[in-house]
């Protein structure tokens, strides 16, 4: 089925994307919305999101995505849940952190209810983003929340893929907490350097904010 043609599809473009190779991956997934065109039209919508995803990465302007975007407003559809996360990170990159505010809320309700653990983690990076942003207390609170989360499967590449985004949040995190260490901290702070390192070899490549 061509659905799992664009799962591996899929996979080869970020590993492209961590090689630094992001125009690689936007050619192989052009070239697969082609084929998809004809064989499989219902799968063209996430593949446009996936582009912007990557474009979204490479600093450029993706406001005509949101053309096509679903809207959360009028009914919010569990099967949108990628296209979703995506019109949440070009929210964040237009500055219209309210909106990705409320959308993450509606994101996080489906997350809990359905236990999709990877997507709650997922939401919870990107509301700690938003939070940041808006100069809200809270930040540090729902950035930890993900880290622990996280660390029960031992991720890190979700807190990557955010790119510079997070970079200033950790550092900041990891400067006010280290003045106040004890051992229990300090075994999670070993974590916290681990995605800085991811973090700031990223921040060259890319620059999603």
């Amino acid at each position: 089925m061509l659905e799992q043609v664009f799962v591996g599809t899929g996979i080869l473009a970020w590993l492209s994307v961590l090689k630094n190779d992001a125009d690689g991956a936007l050619a192989s997934l052009a070239a697969f919305h082609d084929r998809a065109e004809e064989e499989a039209p219902n799968l063209t919508s996430n593949i446009d999101a996936f582009i912007c995803r990557i474009k979204l990465y490479q600093g450029e302007d993706v406001s005509d995505w949101m053309k096509q975007a679903p809207d959360e407003n009028a009914e919010f559809c569990t099967m949108e849940r990628f296209r979703y996360l995506t019109k949440v990170r070009v929210y964040i990159f237009l500055g219209k952190l309210e909106a990705a505010y409320c959308l993450l809320q509606q994101i996080l309700h489906y997350a809990e209810i359905m236990k999709r653990t990877y997507i709650h983690m997922e939401a919870m990076i990107l509301l700690s983003i938003v939070q940041y942003k808006l100069e809200q207390k809270q930040w540090k609170e729902t950035l930890q929340t993900s880290i622990s989360q996280a660390e029960e499967y031992h991720f890190v590449r979700i807190f990557t893929r955010e790119g510079t985004a997070l970079l200033p949040m950790f550092e900041r995190r990891v400067y006010m907490e280290r003045q106040y260490l004890s051992k229990p901290d300090y075994d999670r702070m070993q974590t916290d350097d681990k995605i800085i390192s991811f973090l700031s070899g990223f921040q060259k490549q890319y620059c999603f904010r």
